[in-house]
């Protein structure tokens, strides 16, 4: 019986008030679209998890970590919310879109990490109600 809905979307849609407000949020993406839209959407960024490019992202992670934590020094004080949310943003531009974030001017930190923890943020793409996922 639990089988049944992770096999035949069209059994368990995406929707509701919680999904709405989702989409609001984030836009129409694979997580939130209807079953409609979903396989669609999937299939496009489906060649991204393909097996062959996962030690890529594994090295990439690695080069953003190791860059992230070289100027750490013992008995100093990190902020690990701050951290995290750097090299994931880091990570993502990396093997998503192959750039980074520009060094934000008179920050201390690294040129090689994004300034999104420090309270720059970047504008988040809305999808467009042509992408086939518009309420």
């Amino acid at each position: 019986m639990t089988r049944d809905p992770l096999v035949d979307d069209r059994l368990f849609d995406k929707g509701g008030p919680l999904y709405d407000r989702l989409r609001e949020a984030g836009g129409s993406g694979p997580a939130t679209c209807p079953a409609r839209d979903h396989r669609r959407q999937r299939r496009l960024i489906q060649p991204a998890f393909h097996r062959a490019r996962l030690p890529g992202y594994a090295d990439t992670m690695t080069e953003v970590i190791d860059a992230a934590t070289s100027g750490w020094r013992a008995g100093g004080r990190v902020d690990p919310v701050s951290e995290t949310r750097s090299m994931a943003a880091a990570i993502l531009l990396s093997t998503v879109f192959g750039t980074a974030l520009p060094a934000a001017s008179g920050n201390a930190r690294s040129s090689s990490r994004p300034p999104t923890a420090t309270g720059a943020r970047s504008p988040s793409p809305r999808p467009s109600s042509s992408n086939g996922c518009g309420s």
